[in-house]
């Protein structure tokens, strides 16, 4: 579990290096939480999130909703499930982009506790604006 604990830190500080503010990402969920099923798009711009929904962007309210797939989100998540939810760190799998930091998978099998497993995959990321934000 530190080895993981420690990778975390370490991409929280390389993600802090990078400076960047305005970003965004293309993500697949798979897990309990059937609303959130499926592959997803978020932009961050500024200090605020947005999800594309039909053809459009809503505000993410910031800690709720969609807002745990942005890369702050994914790290907190991350943290509170190496912490609170999987004793066995072989039930974890964590992946970090090495050049960005961020968490590009984050995998939870826990035996006999299926609403805590799933797959979160990032697919793409880039720097800046996504580029069919209108907003």
């Amino acid at each position: 579990m530190e080895e993981h604990l420690q990778n975390l830190i370490d991409g929280i500080n390389r993600w802090r290096a990078q400076g960047i503010s305005d970003y965004w990402l293309n993500f697949s969920y798979m897990g309990p939480v059937l609303h959130h099923f499926g592959d997803h798009t978020i932009t961050v711009v500024g200090d605020k999130a947005f999800h594309a929904w039909d053809d459009d962007w809503r505000v993410l309210a910031h800690g709720g909703d969609f807002w745990l797939f942005t890369v702050p989100g994914t790290f907190a998540w991350t943290r509170d499930i190496l912490m609170k939810v999987a004793q066995d760190p072989s039930a974890v799998t964590v992946r970090f982009d090495p050049q960005y930091g961020i968490v590009r998978g984050l995998s939870v099998k826990v035996a006999k506790r299926d609403e805590h497993n799933f797959t979160l995959d990032v697919r793409d990321f880039g720097v800046g604006k996504h580029p069919n934000f209108k907003g």
